[in-house]
């Protein structure tokens, strides 16, 4: 939920299940973690998504299927930005991982 003091009212910023919202450190974006699956199958991907604050659009950055993870519907346990403005994820997979993503913003 995000809160805008101008308006003074509370909005829903993401539907469904979502972990770890972080702003960007330019506050033009919130990330966050989200598991996506069907209630028919055990199968669930974690990605990361950003929403666009001017305009509330939601948008994939990045799934994490391919990150190497046991059977931990929720590996990456924390997410957030390096002094230099990269993003950092911390790997929970019963020892700490710490990676930095690099990706090619639209």
């Amino acid at each position: 939920m995000l809160f805008d003091f101008d308006k003074q009212q509370w909005s829903k910023a993401a539907d469904g299940k979502s972990w770890f919202p972080t702003w960007s450190p330019n506050r033009k974006y919130l990330y966050f973690t989200s598991v996506q699956g069907t209630a028919n199958t055990e199968v669930s991907e974690q990605s990361l998504y950003r929403i666009i604050m001017s305009s509330g659009k939601q948008e994939l950055v990045t799934s994490l299927h391919d990150l190497r993870h046991d059977t931990l519907v929720h590996f990456i346990s924390w997410i957030g930005f390096a002094p230099d403005g990269s993003l950092l994820a911390l790997r929970d997979n019963t020892t700490v991982d710490i990676y930095s993503l690099d990706w090619i913003s639209p």
